[in-house]
């Protein structure tokens, strides 16, 4: 996947769409459910389209409740959906955001690259990634305490 944009809402300005904090574009892989999900959004997209008796463009925004695709979903509308699943699942005090610190944190404790997780992040500089969630991974601390013992053990 391809992010280029990101999509931002103020009271003063409305919602309004620029490029990301760095910049510049990044490519992350997907998981197959998740280019599946995406697929099923976009058929809806294009049935949507047809129904205005037309096509989808590729300037046009996929998530968007314009007929026209001009305008993009309010990201706080993203947040609500999130809140009523998790109301709905019975899991409380759990925010959208949080799913960032937790794919970090999963990932920095089973032994991705730091590069790599600081690029699906979007942070420019892996030591942003390692200042913010490198203290939410103990286990790490144990892992090369264990190995400093395996290898310093007297035989």
């Amino acid at each position: 996947m391809r992010i280029e944009r990101s999509v931002s809402a103020t009271r003063a300005s409305g919602v309004y769409v620029r490029p990301t904090k760095t910049g510049g574009v990044r490519r992350v892989s997907i998981t197959a459910q998740a280019v599946e999900a995406l697929r099923a959004h976009y058929e809806r997209a294009e049935r949507t389209a047809a129904g205005h008796r037309r096509l989808v463009d590729a300037a046009d925004f996929v998530f968007s409740n314009d007929p026209e695709a001009g305008r993009p979903w309010r990201p706080d509308l993203a947040t609500r959906k999130w809140e009523r699943l998790c109301a709905k699942a019975g899991v409380r005090k759990v925010r959208l955001h949080d799913l960032r610190h937790f794919v970090a944190t999963e990932l920095l404790t089973q032994g991705t690259d730091v590069r790599t997780v600081a690029n699906r992040l979007g942070h420019a500089r892996t030591s942003t990634t390692m200042d913010i969630y490198w203290g939410f991974v103990p286990a790490r601390d144990r892992d090369a305490a264990d190995h400093l013992e395996a290898i310093l053990r007297p035989t």
